[in-house]
């Protein structure tokens, strides 16, 4: 294929002879198709020595393009690349579970006061006012005992004498603390009484009674509460109610307190 390129082209390869052969071409001038393939040395032409035109001439067409090579090795990571932008906001989520309570705040600034409310209902009465107070300490007894005449009455045990109410409107509430016995069988009832009525103006019971039960000894509190009395000095007694045989006694165990208040 060279010997028929090297016929070809000639001119070509004249030009290459003069630039191998340099000065000499002045003293030798060889004859058209002397040199061939046995004249030329190995490796005498190489690809430098070769005139552009020639190379282009011995150049053929580009072959078929070759199979794609492997895929190469991965290659390090890039550099991190600036911040996009924010991307829309999405949908709200659902509400979380509510939290432990929080320490109380510290107290807010009193508001101004409101309105008046409307007038509440009126409340009970009070306690009534005391005028005048008297006290009799004594140590005085009685022992009572029942006769069939005295049977189921009221009777009288004992008299603390006088004592003074000052306003015709006021009340007097006598409390007497003492010591009450039956010795017998029967119960014994001691009452208090002003000018010889009960704190409900009669003869009998009216509620404020201390009793004494049969064989028994006991604390007795007595206290009564008189009205409608007028102003001015008043009697004061104590009466007991049994029946026939019995035996009743008070005051024999020290000291007994009578407290006497003029109300309003």
């Amino acid at each position: 294929m060279i010997i028929t390129q090297v016929k070809h082209n000639a001119v070509a390869l004249t030009a290459l002879f003069v630039a191998l052969g340099g000065t000499s071409y002045a003293a030798v001038k060889l004859p058209a198709g002397s040199v061939g393939s046995r004249e030329l040395k190995k490796e005498a032409v190489t690809l430098p020595k070769v005139a552009p035109a020639a190379r282009r001439e011995l150049q053929g067409a580009a072959g078929p393009e070759g199979d794609a090579g492997p895929a190469g090795a991965t290659g390090p990571a890039g550099a991190q690349g600036d911040a996009g932008p924010a991307g829309p906001a999405g949908p709200q989520g659902p509400a979380g579970d509510r939290g432990p309570t929080g320490v109380d705040g510290p107290a807010g600034k009193n508001g101004k006061d409101g309105t008046a409310g409307p007038a509440g209902a009126t409340g009970p009465a009070g306690a009534p006012a005391t005028y005048n107070r008297t006290f009799i300490r004594t140590a005085a007894t009685s022992d009572t005992p029942f006769r069939p005449l005295e049977d189921g009455k009221f009777i009288w045990a004992y008299g603390f004498g006088s004592i003074s109410k000052q306003q015709a409107t006021t009340a007097l509430r006598v409390t007497m603390s003492t010591s009450i016995e039956s010795v017998y069988l029967s119960n014994c009832t001691y009452g208090l009484r002003i000018d010889g009525k009960n704190a409900t103006g009669g003869v009998g019971a009216d509620g404020s009674e201390a009793v004494a039960v049969s064989h028994a000894a006991v604390p007795a509190l007595i206290q009564s509460t008189f009205t409608g009395l007028a102003a001015g000095s008043h009697r004061l007694d104590l009466y007991v109610h049994s029946f026939n045989d019995a035996y009743c006694r008070w005051g024999w165990q020290g000291m007994s307190a009578i407290t006497i208040e003029e109300l309003k």
